[in-house]
Order: C-alpha cells, then sequence, then structure tokens
C-alpha cells in the first residue's frame, strides 16, 4: 500500500510493520538498505506524528485454550463480548491505559507546539505593525519638515518680493 504523504522509505517501513509488527529495527533496515539508526528514528517520528497510534495482537478467537482462559466458551463465541473482554483482560494486566495516555500526552505536546507557534506568529505581527506604524511616523515627521520648509521658503520669497518693491 503506497500512503499518500510518506515518502519511499517510510512507505516501506510501514508496509513491512503492517505485515509483521514485531520485525526488528534491523530486519526493516535490511529490507529497506538504510541503516538500524534511520529505522529507529523514522518509526519514531512516525509514531510522533501519530502515523502510528500503536501495535497490537491479533487474537485467534477459535483457539479453544484461549477462549476458555477469558471465560468464553467455544461453542458460544460472540466476537464482540470476547473483544471487550480481551481489552479489560489486557487493561488489567497492564493495569493502565498507555495508548490513551499517549494519546493525550501527544495531544497535550501537539498543543504546546500550536500554542508556541501562534505566540511566533503574534510577535512577528506586532512586530510588522509596529514597524510599520514606526515608519509612517517617519513619513509624517518628514511630511511635516517638508511643509516647514516650503513655509520657510514662501516666506524667504515673500521678502524678496518686498524687497524689489
Amino acid at each position: 500500500m503506497n500512503y499518500s504523504g510518506l515518502d519511499a522509505i517510510d512507505n516501506k517501513i510501514l508496509n513491512l510493520l503492517t505485515e509483521d509488527a514485531r520485525l526488528s529495527y534491523s530486519d526493516i533496515a535490511s529490507e529497506v538498505n538504510i541503516s538500524i539508526v534511520v529505522v529507529k528514528n523514522r518509526i519514531k517520528d512516525m509514531e510522533d506524528r501519530e502515523i502510528i497510534l500503536g501495535y497490537k495482537t491479533i487474537i485467534n478467537s477459535s483457539n479453544a485454550s484461549l477462549t476458555d482462559s477469558l471465560g468464553v466458551g467455544k461453542t458460544n463465541f460472540v466476537p464482540s463480548v470476547a473483544s471487550e473482554k480481551i481489552r479489560i483482560y489486557w487493561r488489567d494486566i497492564y493495569n493502565d491505559s498507555s495508548l490513551d495516555e499517549l494519546k493525550i500526552q501527544r495531544k497535550a505536546k501537539l498543543d504546546t507546539i500550536k500554542k508556541s507557534e501562534e505566540a511566533t506568529l503574534e510577535k512577528k505581527k506586532t512586530s510588522k505593525i509596529n514597524a510599520y506604524e514606526e515608519a509612517m511616523e517617519n513619513y509624517r515627521n518628514k511630511m511635516e519638515d517638508v511643509k516647514r520648509q516650503k513655509h520657510e521658503a514662501m516666506e524667504e520669497f515673500s521678502k524678496i518680493k518686498e524687497a524689489e518693491r
């Protein structure tokens, strides 16, 4: 699959992870023909940008030992009930909602970045407005100087005309 907005390398990495999310950085690096560090950084970047939201295990619901351990019988398997039990089981085992926390942390990080960018933009606007107002004040002062010089020149001209008479 080709994901728009991503370069060819990120697309290759995503396709490999889609096929097997347990691939090591080394395996991905070999397949994509880049270094392990680059793979790690690109995956981290895609996680930070919330392109990759997490990794999950797909469970074979027809496995009797699994359905029995979850309290769902093999003959009365209902995917929605089992899915909810699996979710609760996972949450209880890890005693957290790390995906929710991760989403909250990323949203907070994005909000902070957005506020910072807005503040920077506001400073730039204020700076430009101040520069414009200063330029206009300089223009008005120059115009006043020109008017004053014109007035002085007219008075001088009038004195010369009076002297000639």
